[in-house]
Order: C-alpha cells, then structure tokens, then sequence
C-alpha cells in the first residue's frame, strides 16, 4: 500500500499537480524561524521608526547577521549612517546577496565589523539608536553585562537602545553563548545589569513572536521614554507572550 501511495504521489508530482517541497534558504532558518523571517525583520524596523529614527541618525545593529532588519533601516538612512557588528560573514554576504543588494549596500556605503567581543566602541563613534534584537535569548550573563556596559560607551545622553530577551523565572546559569537553543533571564537580571553600566531599562510594550521587547536609556531621557512607553501601549502593539 505504502509502495502504490509513494508511486501515486511521483506521478502527481509529474503531471504537476503536486508541488515538490521547497527548503527555506539556510540563512533564513539560520536566524529564526523562516516563516517569521519577515515579519521580524519589519518588526524591528517600525519599532525603531515608533523611537523616533530618521535618515540623519547613526544606527548600530548587534548582531544583525543576514540584515533581516537592517536592511529596512539602510534604505532610509544616510550613506554611512549604518552600522553592524556580527561574526559570520557568511550571514552578511548572503544578507547582501539577497536581502539588500549589492547595489544599494554600494549607495548606501553601511559599516561592518565581524568582532567576537562586543566590542562595540570598535567604530569609533556614539550612536543614535542601537538595536540587539535576539541577543539577549542566547548570552550568558557575563555576556549580557559585557553588551550592556559596551551599549553605555557608545550612547550619548539622548541615545535609545532596543532589544530583546525571553523572560524566565530563574536566570540561565551557563558562562557560554546557547546556541540555537534559546535562555531566558529575569527582568530583574537585565535591569541590575542596566544598573551597572549606569542605564535605566524599562519593558517596551511591542509586538514580538517569542520575545520581550526592552529599552536601555540614560537617565536625562526619561521623559522622552515615557511618552514613548505611553504611546506604544496606547497603540496596543503588544508584547508575545509565547
């Protein structure tokens, strides 16, 4: 029966009337679930447009990979206003190749480093905005203290930083990067380590498929926060709470 079965499907698929399977690129399952590819990338973007980015300003992406967001934010940004920190070049040169395109990534001249460190003071230069979006699920504390401090050098006073993280009830335990398996941290974790780095953090009330939006800021842009915390809860963009 199994034979006839596997026969009949191979004939249908001849004549047409079944579709063979098609395999999501690698880099996209590399990054997440493909079938939310899309809708993450966008995600990321308009969160960062309800902040407040505009072509003028300087945006560096944490581990932007295949530009699943970035590549959004580098068609509105200025020639040399983008800025991304990664380690695997494959995901960049794929991102480039299909996502972006070499034409606009050749307009729009965005900077790239493959640093393993977080050395996020590599560029030289304070940032407007800053995006690690999917980062947090997968550090180890250390590691998350390390972003967080790096994330304070490269601010200035007005300076908003957005990421997320899955909220757990314990703290992963584990010194190295889980990957692809995802961690989950505390919300009082995340904000002690905000503390020490001399950053407030708030939860940002914003649509995500797994994850908890958060946003990192200096004190003296309190007031502006607030309003934007009001205002996206206001609009009911809604964090997941898969």
């Amino acid at each position: 029966m199994s034979s006839f079965s596997s026969l009949q499907r191979r004939l249908l698929r001849r004549i047409g009337l079944i579709q063979p399977k098609v395999l999501p690129p690698k880099y996209k399952s590399y990054v997440g679930p493909p079938e939310d590819f899309e809708l993450i990338g966008k995600t990321q973007f308009d969160h960062l447009k309800h902040w407040g980015l505009s072509a003028n300003h300087y945006l560096l992406d944490i581990g932007y990979g295949c530009l699943r967001g970035g590549q959004f934010a580098i068609r509105i940004l200025e020639p040399g206003h983008y800025y991304g920190l990664d380690p695997n070049q494959w995901l960049i040169d794929e991102g480039i190749k299909h996502e972006l395109g070499t034409q606009l990534f050749e307009l729009k001249r965005p900077v790239f480093s493959n640093d393993t460190e977080f050395t996020l003071s590599v560029f030289g230069r304070k940032f407007d905005y800053l995006m690690a979006q999917s980062i947090f699920s997968h550090t180890s504390q250390a590691q998350m203290r390390e972003i967080i401090s790096e994330a304070a050098k490269v601010m200035h006073e007005k300076s908003i930083f957005l990421a997320t993280y899955r909220l757990g009830e314990t703290d992963y335990p584990g010194t190295e990067w889980s990957y692809p398996e995802g961690i989950k941290f505390t919300f009082e974790r995340v904000r002690a380590s905000a503390e020490e780095a001399q950053l407030e953090c708030a939860p940002v009330d914003w649509f995500h498929t797994r994850q908890q939006w958060l946003v990192f800021y200096k004190s003296a842009n309190a007031d502006f926060v607030s309003e934007r915390l009001r205002a996206a809860k206001n609009a009911g963009a809604g964090a997941s709470t898969i």
